[in-house]
């Protein structure tokens, strides 16, 4: 009797040891996924994404650029000229690009570069607020140099992603034309811009990603003929 319960007890026995290895186990191989879970969480934290945003004069916020004509603005017959102060705010190297529709022909787009803003109003500057203060900016004599990206041969409409200058096959259901100048045409900068450029950049402190931003000013300038009264939209891009 004695030596069935001792035989009994072995077997418990045997069996608790292996439930405690099965158990240890189990917990051993999932340690192991939570500290490679850990690692790969570590590395896809090193991998800070770039952060950019476009603003106003002394880095306000900018919601719109207005192309109402102000008495800083030149006017020379029917051909205006307009020049407006932004500012990009950028983690890393990016593009600028200007996008219009077409009802008014040969629009002139040019970007200058600003080294520095000052509070003295001087010959050649560029006005800008915040919509408190008024700040001054001088831009670069020569603008930066960009081209349209799908202008057709006509040199005043855009290239349509069937070729045939009628019909957007992949927007558009058969049969639907598309009007000419809704199709806009893509103005970019033909070099990224570096975003710490001495000289052009100023710092601040870093973000909570701990990435340097650094800010930059431009004048963008834009001439037309208002000789014919249309309506166009203009869009102004800055990307990575």
């Amino acid at each position: 009797m004695k030596n069935e319960e001792i035989n009994q007890t072995k077997i418990k026995l045997t069996i608790s040891v292996l439930l405690c290895a099965a158990l240890l186990g189990f917990i051993g191989i999932t340690i192991a996924w939570f500290r490679n879970f850990q690692q790969l969480n570590t590395v896809s934290l090193v991998q800070n994404p770039s952060r950019i945003t476009l603003s106003g004069a002394n880095r306000s916020e900018l919601q719109r650029i207005s192309l109402e004509l102000t008495a800083d603005d030149t006017q020379n017959g029917d051909q205006v000229t307009i020049r407006r102060v932004f500012c990009i705010e950028s983690t890393a190297n990016f593009w600028l690009e200007v996008i219009r529709t077409t009802n008014i022909e040969n629009m002139d787009i040019r970007i200058y570069p600003v080294k520095s803003s000052n509070s003295d109003q001087k010959s050649g500057t560029v006005k800008g607020t915040d919509g408190m203060e008024t700040f001054y900016y001088t831009p670069d004599a020569t603008p930066l140099a960009g081209s349209y990206i799908n202008l057709a041969d006509d040199g005043i409409t855009a290239i349509q992603k069937n070729g045939s200058g009628t019909l957007h096959n992949e927007n558009y259901d058969d049969g639907d034309a598309v009007q000419q100048n809704a199709e806009p045409l893509y103005w970019c900068i033909d070099e990224q811009q570096a975003y710490d450029l001495a000289d052009y950049s100023k710092a601040e402190a870093p973000t909570g990603t701990g990435l340097i931003t650094y800010y930059r000013y431009y004048v963008l300038e834009l001439s037309w003929d208002t000789s014919a009264q249309e309506t166009d939209m203009v869009y102004l891009l800055a990307s990575h």
